[in-house]
Parts: C-alpha cells; structure tokens; sequence
C-alpha cells in the first residue's frame, strides 16, 4: 500500500508555526491536520496536530492505524523527507520501501510568488516535475540505483556542481537553455541526474525575471528554491518517486496519486467554504441580470427638445431677465 502523507494549517509563515491568535500556546496548540491517502485516493486518517514535526506524525499515524494497516504500507509519500523521517517510520511500518519526495510541492510553492496563479515559468516546472512521475517499459527500478534513505548521498560530480551553480546565477545561455526546454519530454522519466540540474538552470535562464520573485511562504525567491530543489540529498528524494512508480505494478498505477497533490486539494476544499443552494437564488440571479442590462444613463446625444420643461413664476422671472439682457432662452414646452 502506497501512504501519502501531508499536513496543513492556518499557521504557515508564522515563526514557531504557531498563529498569533490561538488561544493555546505551545505544545497545546491544535493547528495542523494531518492526513494520508492510500493508493487508491481513499482517506485514511484525517487527524489533528501540534505540528508537522517528525515523532508528532508518527505518533498520530501509530495511534490512529491499527498494525496490519501499517504493515501493508510499502510506499510513503511527503512533502519534507529526511533520514530522521525514514528511520521513525520504518519503525511502524516494517515493510517500507521507499520514501519520496512530493514531485508537485515544488511548483506549488513557486506559485507563490504570482497570487497562486499558474505562469509560464511555473507551467515549465510542472513539465520539468512530471518526468519524475513518469514509468517507462525499457527500465526497472535498479535503473536509478539503490533506494535513497537519506543516509547514502551520492556526491556530486563536476559537471553537476557546475549545473547547479547556473540555477544561482543564471549563466547559461540563452540558445542552450531554449533547446532544453524545447526538447524537454515530460512523458519521459529523468536518467541522469545531470538532465534533472540542467533543465532547472535552463528554467532559470529562460524566466530569469520571474524567478527573481519572492515567494511568500518560504521568503526566498524561486531561483533559490530552485537551487535548493537541485541539491544531493533532495535530488535523490526526488528519483526515489522513479525508483517507487517501476517497483509498482503498470496496472495498480492507474489510481495512484501524484505525490500529495490530492491531499492539498482536499485541504482546499475544506478550507473553502460553501453556500447552500436556496429556492430564491435564481430570481435574485435573474433581477440582478435585468438591472445590469438596463440603461443606468442617458446617451449623450439625446434629444434635449422633447423633455418637458416646468414652468413656475421663477422660471418665466428668469427668462424676462435673460431677454432684457440680450440673450435668447428657449421656447418652453407646454
């Protein structure tokens, strides 16, 4: 069984990840909402936090799963993996496998920066991010190596670190980064990790005024989540999604979520509220669109003459002065 496994709350950018206006401080502070989704999309815990600190999940998951549940747990999906992370929960779920790295949190957190609006440089990520969820026939798991357990880094080779350096200064040109993208199959899983580095120095290169933007969440700018993304241990993160999507039947992926994107969807629709549907919408829709349609001025160019003037004893005073000093009134309409 696949778990993936993400947390949420009000309290994101807020130092000590708590909200300044919680009546509770410290470790009774409720603001999270932990929750993981199976293989199959299904919601198997949805439980109520301190924090999204490791032993915190782990014991949410220990308490609220029965053992043979975390048994079948072969597959686990986060938002933040570590090896501290990988060792705990190796601990309740003696079947693991693999730990990965959400592959769509990266573009989400760009997004950021532009109102959570989706632009070409995050639209470009997106493709980058999605050749590592992509399966090919032609390879196996062993592809990639051994599986990351945050403990076996493997350290980077020149032509990588010399990669990596052009996310930080945007120094690749203009005509390779172009090809790159261009060329960039998103259908097709990454085979080096020298491919991975440089598709992100050629976004780099290509939005280099956009990713000078600041994201609100983290407070760093895109280029520099970039260049964090692109680092070793992250890096093999990121593959381990390569090495768990070819350990895994073709025909059980069908239903597989991608990451936890489908856990920040549901946090998005529980956090946004709804309103009942009532009988008296409609009309109200329906005068609200009558009073938009009609005219709420009158042209410009029309017709002065045919308005019917008021007459009273001030108007024929004024209009006696007007012609003894010369000037010529119009003919009131009777």
């Amino acid at each position: 069984m696949l778990l993936a496994c993400a947390g949420a709350g009000s309290s994101k950018g807020v130092p000590g990840g708590k909200s300044p206006g919680c009546i509770y401080k410290g470790e009774a502070a409720i603001t999270r909402v932990l929750t993981c989704r199976s293989r199959t999309n299904a919601v198997v815990l949805l439980q109520a936090i301190s924090s999204e600190d490791t032993p915190v999940m782990i014991d949410a998951l220990a308490s609220r799963l029965s053992a043979r549940a975390l048994q079948q747990v072969r597959y686990f999906s986060v938002d933040n993996p570590s090896a501290k992370m990988w060792r705990c929960v190796r601990q309740i779920c003696p079947n693991l496998h693999v730990l990965a790295l959400d592959p769509v949190h990266l573009p989400m957190t760009c997004e950021y920066a532009s109102s959570r609006r989706r632009t070409a440089c995050t639209r470009a990520l997106r493709g980058i991010m999605q050749k590592f969820t992509a399966r090919s026939s032609s390879c196996d798991a062993s592809t990639w190596g051994p599986v990351f357990t945050g403990e076996n880094t493997r350290a980077f080779t020149r032509e990588e670190e010399r990669a990596r350096l052009q996310i930080e200064d945007r120094s690749m040109s203009l005509k390779t980064a172009n090809k790159i993208l261009h060329d960039l199959n998103p259908g097709e899983p990454f085979w080096e990790r020298i491919e991975w580095i440089r598709s992100l120095a050629a976004l780099a290169a290509v939005y280099r005024a956009e990713v000078e933007r600041i994201c609100p969440g983290p407070n760093r700018k895109i280029y520099e989540l970039l260049h964090t993304a692109a680092a070793a241990p992250r890096t093999e993160w990121y593959f381990n999604n390569l090495r768990m999507r070819h350990m895994i039947a073709e025909a059980r992926l069908s239903l597989l979520p991608v990451g936890t994107t489908s856990i920040e969807a549901l946090h998005h629709e529980g956090n946004t509220p709804s309103k009942a549907e009532l009988r008296i919408q409609p009309q109200l829709a329906g005068e609200r669109a009558l009073v938009k349609a009609a005219a709420h001025k009158k042209p410009a160019a029309a017709n002065q003459t045919t308005r019917k003037r008021r007459i009273t004893p001030n108007t024929l005073t004024r209009e006696d002065n007007l012609r003894r000093a010369g000037v010529r009134g119009r003919k009131p309409v009777v």
